[in-house]
């Protein structure tokens, strides 16, 4: 079995991330040798491409100079060719669409694995819309991480599949300690810390985070909160902190490992404006940290409310304030829900489960 991974980028995200989780674990369980395996992307600054490179799987880049390079199905095309895959797997609506073309000249089976979110019907553009029909109608396959994406983008039933997101559990093997991590970043030893890891884009609502964070730090003295990530709003939201709490709401920025930051959390927040299967909060969750996020479609497949963690609705800051205190003052409550957040982890979101799958899916469609 031979198989091509295409993706639009490599850069430092969810999406990319599972991307090389699941090729590092088709390797890493001997279901695929390095030398089957081809990845392409269309970007030189690629965060994870060296990841890919160490375990011996080819990494080859199509530079994509503008919007509308004529000349990049064609080096696909060479690409693939030269490859030869029984099955391409692409990850983006784009890199599915240009897969598709040349579907017709080569003999391989496709993968669209592009339903990576869960935004309203009513959202998604035009354009997307289509190239989402030419890929379904034409792909031998549709995945998605979630159920509620495939409803969302009205993928066909016949040839759809779930497979939600996985977290590999060797990467909280060995963390700093948190007193070390609190002192590098000059917190208190005593005071509670509240995270939460998102990069600062439209999609992920550090609004409501932030004012509900103002609004805890009008009542106690023994908070931290910390924002981790970044993006083209990061600097808008470091501008908007009353300067009274520059010292305990902190910004931390991009952060690699992030395991060691997470650990430091007392509570995991992720508000969101939508979501799919959130990585943020898988790490999470297999550091056993309750969680209190955006009631969405795709956060309702992993958090059981109440038990896991608990919903607050979307824009709330009263609600979010709210649950954080509630937690704050039910220790045995924090570790109960932390504790069951890493055993549905273990059970349900495996990076072992996920690459199994995946693989049992490929052999499938090529037998």
């Amino acid at each position: 079995m031979r198989i091509c991974f295409i993706s639009g980028a490599l850069h430092c995200g969810g999406k990319e991330r599972q991307f090389v989780e699941l090729i590092s674990g088709l390797v890493r369980k001997k279901l695929l040798a390095p030398e089957n395996i081809m990845v392409i992307t269309m970007h030189h600054d690629a965060f994870y491409n060296n990841v890919i490179k160490k375990i011996g799987v080819e990494v080859e880049v199509i530079e994509r100079k503008f919007r509308k390079d004529l000349f990049l199905s064609f080096k696909l095309f060479k690409l693939i060719k030269k490859f030869s895959p029984d099955l391409v797997h692409s990850v983006t609506v784009m890199t599915s669409a240009y897969s598709v073309l040349i579907k017709f000249f080569l003999r391989f089976r496709l993968i669209d694995g592009s339903i990576r979110s869960v935004p309203s019907r009513n959202s998604i553009p035009l354009k997307i819309k289509f190239l989402n029909y030419l890929n379904y109608n034409f792909a031998d396959l549709i995945i998605s991480n979630t159920q509620s994406g495939l409803i969302s983008f009205g993928s066909p039933r016949n040839k759809s599949f779930v497979i939600h997101n996985g977290f590999d559990l060797e990467r909280i093997s060995s963390i700093v300690s948190k007193y070390t991590v609190k002192s590098n970043l000059n917190i208190k030893k005593t005071d509670k810390i509240i995270g939460m890891v998102a990069n600062f884009n439209i999609n992920k609502d550090y609004r409501t985070f932030i004012r509900a964070a103002e609004t805890l730090l009008q009542k106690r003295k023994d908070l931290t909160f910390l924002a981790v990530g970044e993006g083209p709003l990061l600097e808008k939201f470091e501008k908007s902190i009353n300067p009274l709490y520059k010292d305990k709401i902190k910004f931390l920025g991009r952060q690699s490992p992030v395991e060691p930051i997470i650990n430091l959390f007392d509570i995991a927040v992720l508000t969101t404006h939508g979501e799919g299967i959130s990585n943020a909060i898988l790490e999470y969750m297999a550091l056993r940290k309750p969680v209190i996020t955006t009631e969405c479609a795709g956060t309702k497949e992993i958090i059981q409310n109440g038990i896991t963690g608990l919903f607050v609705q979307p824009n709330s800051v009263e609600g979010l304030s709210d649950k954080i205190e509630y937690l704050l003052q039910n220790e045995k409550l924090r570790a109960k829900m932390g504790q069951l957040a890493l055993s549905r982890i273990r059970t349900k979101f495996s990076s072992d489960k996920m690459v199994s799958s995946y693989f049992h899916l490929y052999k499938n469609l090529l037998s």
